[in-house]
């Protein structure tokens, strides 16, 4: 069940409920509106194992204001003890001594406290003759208390009246949920949310059926256990019980607190782990990024936080020379229409620095807390003519191009629906101007299509319109609308601004969806089309359901933090670090739950009807307020961490408070005895001369036209094979020699895995895994690794450690796309090497090194500063290696 669908139901339900005579009492206190507000946000919010009877009771209240009114107390009596002692101004001291008096009482009964404080007059002026530091935190205390205990349900007598209601509400809410359960129930009708509270029920009330699903498997693996909820916890307990289990995960890029996820999940599972003397290890060890980064990075964040761990530098060659990070301070430029222009051209500015350089494109990212940022740093990307792709972290069905599709669709469908016509004649492919539309409407007597129709004259996109809609009826709605998607340009120029190519992967994703939906027997289009609609709430936030682009360009790529995770790039830019980064919380929630209390508490109404916080709001809002800060720390660090050689850091002069360049202007923690940090101030003078050659250079290209026709793929190997003799082609096998070629194919397929595993752990570890195991030929695979180790020429294990490892690609030639997979390519000593490894007879050689031929064809446009080309078939069974150098 879709948003649109649950709202209206929930609607419906409470529409019912209120026409009963025992609920009506309960408008008297809260609006309709209210109460819809506070029946949405405890069907959603509330945690699954809680029970609706579970209401905050009054004295739990009361003992939160009470402990808040403590924590004040102790505040006051620790500036007493400070300043007390030394004060010779006698209204300094004297209005202290009121203070304490003030707090002396601890009955909080019948105590207006704003009041009490306003007898006490204002506080004293500030003068020389007091201690420094003495006004601001005096300041600083009177401004938080008044501001909590000015709040209207810290009033006891408040709280009381709030409690009936309160109580009044659970009765309705009661019948609600149980109104709202037969109705899903009856309909077999459940929303996504539901999903995890439905397991739960089963875990509690169904048990054995748990085990019966659980008893198959012995041993579990968890992986990114760090975005784990405290309920996904409880139900993946229930599966695995005394079971072995693997879980794995970082506490450090716990992200996802608003799905739920808590890091301290993670954090009491290792406490229980090590109490119950379980195995558990911590790999420090990076191997993405270089350990100059890594110094920079330590430095950086366990001066943030105690809950940052240094990470170990994959290895002790350090070069200092090497500039790892670049924090730039841009002034704040009022006159634009961004104000964060200057940080905008600074990207720009250093990424054509970059690629001048001989960077990639796909070399770099610009990594942004949001969207809304990298859309304005599209716009200038595209100025300058650079190549970029934007990972929009939307879902396949809220693409800009299969909205636009989808209203082309459904106004085949129905050109009555007035509402998606509208948004068809906002598109660039039937457009017609807001202007033109209000001529056309302006008195309009039938619905818009008919309206529109005695305008067609006048205008040919409708008349345009129509035709189509009159050619449906000879070749089929498919038809047409694929035909004239692709006449009116919409796949070229979904090119244009898209060089991945993905909006087009995404067309035909679409349009391959509607050719199957119709060959399903009673199903039709429009129900295609509303069920693709439903999956807009299931797929926000996620872009896993987006089509893939058949070829990946050299394009910079922006993405957001969030769609970063796990990813990796040479130069990583992080902007708009003057920012807070996470919205504040002004307590909106109109209700709240307490995971320790296990109970939930709503907010108070007044006598005019205004809602207001409850203690419960207050306080756990202070606990929301620092998990949330501790969340954009990890962020921060999630995407620092993209970065292998260099971060940019970057923002303007206008801070605000709790945000990331606070912890930039802080000279103590950057101790730089292994690396080099570069610090800047407004752009480079020469931007000029670099914007000049930014927009002579790095053209898109010509317009792609749609070519009826794809160009054939094929791998490197169908290519060769082509090109074979009858007498090259191997005989038809017979049992046994297939049965050893199969062994055969397995146990290569194994080895590639070992040697891959080079790159990220050492031999000795490895060896040790192969003894450990069970394997047919094990002595050859250890030999196999030894020699790779051993080889200096050319030297293997060096190569594998720089270079990448199991590297796909694809290329085209003479009109086909060529794909393949490279066992390894490095650069060493200014020299490319690309090696193939062999497990089978040295007289194939030939047909290795031709394969070769079209991986350098692939690796040459990308691979930086080489001299020369070499080529190597490595037969690591025989300690065998085969060279050749290519002409460059």
């Amino acid at each position: 069940m879709a948003k649109p669908q649950s709202d209206l139901l929930y609607k419906k339900i409470i529409l019912d409920l209120i026409a009963q005579d025992d609920h009506k009492k309960l408008l008297k206190t809260l609006s309709f509106d209210q109460l819809q507000k506070f029946i949405y946000e405890l069907v959603n919010d509330i945690n699954i194992t809680t029970h609706i009877d579970q209401l905050i009771p009054l004295q739990e209240q009361v003992k939160i204001i009470e402990y808040k009114f403590s924590k004040f107390k102790e505040q006051l009596s620790s500036l007493c003890s400070v300043y007390l002692g030394v004060l010779e101004d006698e209204k300094w001291s004297n209005y202290l001594k009121s203070l304490q008096q003030m707090f002396a009482e601890s009955d909080l009964n019948e105590r207006n406290l704003i009041d009490e404080l306003k007898a006490l007059g204002a506080k004293p002026r500030k003068n020389k003759n007091i201690p420094e530091g003495l006004d601001p935190g005096l300041k600083d205390f009177l401004e938080s208390f008044k501001k909590y205990f000015g709040e209207y349900a810290v009033q006891i007598e408040n709280l009381r009246s709030g409690q009936l209601t309160s109580q009044t509400f659970v009765a309705f809410f009661q019948d609600f949920l149980a109104s709202l359960e037969k109705y899903k129930k009856d309909n077999s009708c459940y929303e996504m949310s539901d999903i995890e509270r439905l397991v739960f029920m089963v875990c509690q009330e169904k048990p054995e059926l748990i085990d019966l699903y659980a008893e198959k498997f012995d041993f579990w693996l968890i992986d990114e256990f760090q975005d784990t909820s405290p309920v996904q916890d409880e139900i993946l307990n229930h599966f695995v019980k005394q079971k072995k289990q693997f879980i794995v995960g970082d506490p450090q890029q716990s992200i996802y607190l608003f799905r739920g996820a808590r890091s301290e999940v993670f954090i009491g599972k290792e406490k229980n782990y090590k109490k119950n003397k379980y195995s558990t290890s911590h790999l420090t060890k990076n191997y993405r990024s270089n350990p100059e980064l890594i110094c920079f990075i330590n430095d950086l964040f366990t001066s943030v936080s105690d809950s940052f761990s240094a990470m170990e530098p994959r290895s002790d060659d350090f070069d200092k020379s090497q500039t790892v990070a670049e924090i730039a301070v841009l002034p704040t430029n009022l006159e634009s229409d961004y104000i964060e222009e200057n940080e905008i051209l600074y990207i720009c500015q250093e990424i054509i620095k970059l690629v001048n350089d001989g960077v990639a494109f796909d070399d770099i990212a610009v990594i942004s807390r949001n969207n809304e940022f990298l859309n304005k740093v599209s716009v200038y990307l595209k100025k300058f003519k650079l190549p970029y792709t934007f990972s929009s972290g939307k879902g396949f069905s809220r693409k800009r191009e299969i909205i636009d599709a989808l209203s082309f669709l459904k106004f085949l469908l129905n050109p009555n629906d007035c509402e998606n016509l509208i948004t068809l004649l906002r598109t660039p492919w039937f457009f017609v101007s807001d202007t033109q539309l209000a001529s056309y409407l302006q008195n309009r007597e039938k619905n818009v299509w008919q309206t529109l129709i005695a305008c067609e004259e006048k205008n040919e996109v409708v008349a345009d319109l129509k035709t189509l809609i009159n050619e449906t009826k000879e070749k089929g709605i498919l038809d047409v609308f694929k035909s004239t998607l692709i006449e009116k340009e919409f796949l070229s120029y979904s090119y244009l601004y898209d060089p991945s190519g993905k909006r087009e992967s995404n067309f035909w994703k679409l349009y391959t969806l509607l050719r199957n939906t119709l060959k399903i027997p009673g199903y039709n289009l429009l129900d295609f089309i509303e069920n693709l609609e439903k999956d807009f709430e299931i797929e926000d936030g996620s872009n896993e359901n987006e089509s893939s682009a058949s070829l990946e360009p050299n394009c910079i790529n922006l993405l957001t933090i969030h769609a970063s995770k796990g990813l990796e790039y040479k130069y990583v830019f992080v902007p708009q670090c003057h920012r807070r980064p996470y919205r504040k919380d002004k307590n909106e929630k109109k209700l709240v739950f307490d995971q320790c209390l296990q109970a939930w508490a709503p907010s108070l109404v007044d006598e005019d009807g205004k809602l207001h916080p409850s203690p419960l709001h207050l306080q756990l809002g202070e606990y929301r307020h620092q998990n949330t800060v501790a969340e954009t720390d990890r962020l921060f660090y999630v995407a620092i961490t993209r970065a292998e050689r260099k971060v940019y850091l970057s923002y303007t002069d206008k801070l605000d408070k709790e945000c990331w360049a606070n912890y930039l202007t802080r000279q103590d923690i950057f101790k730089q005895q292994e690396y080099t940090i570069h610090r800047v101030t407004g752009l480079d003078e020469s931007f000029p001369e670099l914007k000049q050659k930014a927009q002579t250079s790095w053209q898109l290209g010509d317009v792609l036209t749609f070519n009826e026709q794809a160009p054939a793929r094929m791998s490197v190997s169908q290519l060769l094979s082509q090109n074979k003799t009858a007498s090259d082609l191997p005989s038809e096998p017979n049992d046994t020699v297939l049965e050893d070629q199969l062994f055969s194919t397995s146990f290569g397929t194994l080895l590639h895995k070992y040697l891959e595993m080079l790159k990220y752990k050492p031999v000795l570890e490895l060896l040790g895994d192969i003894e450990s195991k069970t394997l047919q030929r094990k002595a050859d695979m250890i030999q196999a690794l030894k020699f790779v180790e051993s080889c200096q020429s050319p030297p293997l294990l060096e190569l594998i450690r720089r270079g990448k490892v199991e590297w796909g690609f694809q290329l085209i030639e003479n009109e086909q796309i060529i794909e393949g997979q490279i066992d390894m390519w490095s650069v060493h000593q200014d020299e490319l090497w690309i090696i193939d490894y062999k497990t089978g007879s040295a007289k194939y050689t030939d047909q290795a090194f031709k394969q070769l031929n079209y991986y350098a064809k692939a690796v040459m446009p990308i691979a930086q500063n080489y001299s020369k080309v070499n080529l190597a078939v490595v037969y690591p069974l025989q300690g065998v290696v085969k060279m050749k150098t290519l002409k460059t």
